[in-house]
């Protein structure tokens, strides 16, 4: 085989090559254009919690709120119920103060921007842009309950922490959801007991602030099904 015959089976395999290559690069660019479109969904979501929280920080300088206070965070918006007078002694039913100030947060919830952001007519580009990436808006309430480490009595018909405090939550989640009237798919309960404490349960104090419900609402785009 002479040099011309070689060159001309070999010219194949550089123009594959070729080609190849544009084909990786061309992948990877839009792997990272991808990306970055998610990273500004996930910026814009962070700016939606941050104005929802400062909606309900001007709520709160209203009234004295005394049973409910207001923290967020990575995880989103918390509403954190830790007060001894908050539920009946002993019990999962929430006192008259507290169901006043739960009523009055619940009023306030489908106004959030986070619970309204879709109808807005300048951000139709945004959800379109989204939901051709197979994304769509969620936003949920999830109500979590905790105790201390104290035992139930054996014959309280609690049975158990666990127990307790998922109906303290069971008791908030229906309260906020029949008050708000928004869609009951946005609302869940967890009970974690004595299991999440955010002080150890070696004094009264600390006891106090483990026995504590939080409302916690998030906001995210997800894979639509």
């Amino acid at each position: 085989m002479n040099v011309t015959e070689q060159r001309a089976r070999s010219s194949w395999l550089m123009s594959f090559a070729d080609v190849v290559t544009l084909l990786i690069t061309f992948f990877i660019m839009m792997l990272a254009l991808h990306k970055a479109e998610i990273t500004q969904l996930q910026k814009w979501t962070q700016d939606q919690l941050q104005v929802s929280y400062s909606e309900l920080q001007d709520l709160m300088l209203v009234r004295d709120y005394r049973f409910v206070s207001l923290r967020l965070d990575s995880r989103g918006i918390h509403l954190i119920i830790n007060h001894p007078g908050a539920f009946e002694r002993g019990g999962f039913q929430v006192s008259q103060g507290l169901a006043e100030e739960l009523s009055l947060m619940a009023q306030k919830l489908p106004q959030l921007t986070l619970f309204s952001v879709e109808e807005d007519p300048a951000l139709a580009g945004l959800f379109v842009q989204a939901a051709e990436m197979g994304l769509a808006w969620r936003v949920d309430v999830t109500v979590e309950g905790h105790t201390d480490n104290d035992p139930i009595s054996p014959t309280s018909f609690l049975r158990n922490n666990w127990f307790l405090s998922t109906m303290r939550a069971q008791v908030v989640m229906q309260l906020m959801h029949e008050v708000s009237g928004l869609p009951a798919g946005l609302f869940s309960v967890s009970g974690y007991g004595e299991h999440q404490p955010v002080a150890p349960n070696d004094s009264e104090l600390n006891k106090a602030l483990n026995r504590r419900v939080e409302i916690l609402i998030t906001a995210s785009f997800l894979r639509a099904d």
